[in-house]
């Protein structure tokens, strides 16, 4: 009727070629996530699994639980505390059985006494076999590879502390992002955008003002979930220095055996 102009029909007509561009995107990219679960899991490519459930369904962000805990959990869980312990137990076996091997270390040699009134005496030269070994050089390594796996573990031990609270650090700057976005900024834009709607539909805002509203409201949605993912990722990477979820109160129970999916490899 007139009503648009032809720039704003042009600036409309540019706005949704670039969301259907932005939209193939974030489809290819959910596709190349779900292949991804699917290596991970040995799961058919012809049917990789699919999210669930949405923004609602996640876990509530909270901060990072104190330090003496995580190492207090961290001790009995962590898989790098697990593997070095793992192979300093190796190292000792392997000296054990390096010991075990060792021959005896004959000699030949020659005794002489003699008495002279009431002295004696006594010499005894004697000179080491050399076809016989005592597996010196293996033993040696051996003894070797205990001090290197004990260096091992020390070290992880004496870095444990650190990490873990680099990585609660990191969850709690993650939290503090996240919670600013759904404690004030996400609920703001959208209470601006009903107040755009209803300002439209009394005359006193056009649709391009409208549009302006909408732009900034997704805006702050994506930034807002890039900071819940950023959150949940340095979630995920404490609960990997830990070998456990880092809240235990959270953890899920064991699960009973289930069906695989058809074509899914052992």
């Amino acid at each position: 009727a007139g009503a648009s102009s032809p720039l704003d029909v042009e600036l409309v007509t540019g706005d949704a070629a670039r969301a259907r561009a932005e939209a193939r995107a974030a489809g290819g990219e959910a596709l190349a996530a779900r292949l991804r679960v699917a290596e991970l899991a040995g799961w058919p490519a012809d049917r990789p699994p699919a999210p669930a459930g949405g923004l609602e369904t996640l876990p509530a962000s909270r901060r990072a639980p104190p330090l003496a805990d995580l190492l207090a959990l961290a001790e009995r869980t962590s898989p790098e505390l697990r593997e070095a312990a793992a192979a300093l137990d190796a190292a000792r076996a392997a000296a054990m059985a390096a010991g075990r091997e060792a021959a005896p270390k004959p000699s030949v040699g020659v005794r002489v006494s003699s008495e002279r009134g009431e002295g004696s005496l006594h010499g005894v030269l004697s000179v080491p076999l050399p076809v016989f070994g005592r597996n010196d050089a293996e033993r040696g390594r051996a003894a070797a590879g205990i001090e290197a796996a004990r260096a091992d573990a020390d070290a992880v031990r004496a870095s444990l502390p650190a990490r873990l609270a680099r990585a609660a650090a990191e969850v709690d700057a993650a939290w503090a992002r996240a919670e600013a976005f759904s404690g004030d900024a996400l609920p703001s834009a959208e209470r601006a955008l009903a107040l755009g709607r209803r300002a439209v539909e009394l005359g006193a805002m056009d649709l391009m003002d409208l549009g302006t509203l909408q732009m900034r409201a997704l805006t702050l949605q994506r930034e807002g979930m890039d900071a819940l993912a950023g959150y949940h990722r340095a979630a995920a990477a404490l609960g990997a220095i830990v070998g456990a979820e880092p809240w235990p109160e959270e953890a899920a129970p064991a699960a009973g055996p289930t069906a695989e999916p058809t074509g899914a490899r052992p």
